[in-house]
């Protein structure tokens, strides 16, 4: 069953843009995997405690980030 709103609200962004933004979300996705390898080959263990400190800054960051797009086409 959809929702008449989320569908209404997918029909505001034109495709090119909603794939584009996959592509931006995957290629931070990508990089943040990276960077996690990185980490962990230097503190091993002690990586997790970082990643949980760093991923508290980056969900606020991401959030605001969805908040402007949101914005921007008045959903």
């Amino acid at each position: 069953m959809t929702d008449s709103k989320t569908d209404s609200l997918a029909t505001l962004i034109p495709s090119e843009e909603k794939i584009l933004g996959a592509k931006w979300i995957l290629m931070r996705i990508e990089t943040l995997h990276g960077m996690m390898k990185e980490v962990e080959k230097i503190l091993g263990t002690g990586a997790c405690l970082v990643w949980h400190t760093a991923g508290k800054g980056a969900g606020k960051s991401l959030a605001c980030l969805i908040k402007k797009e949101f914005e921007t086409y008045n959903l």
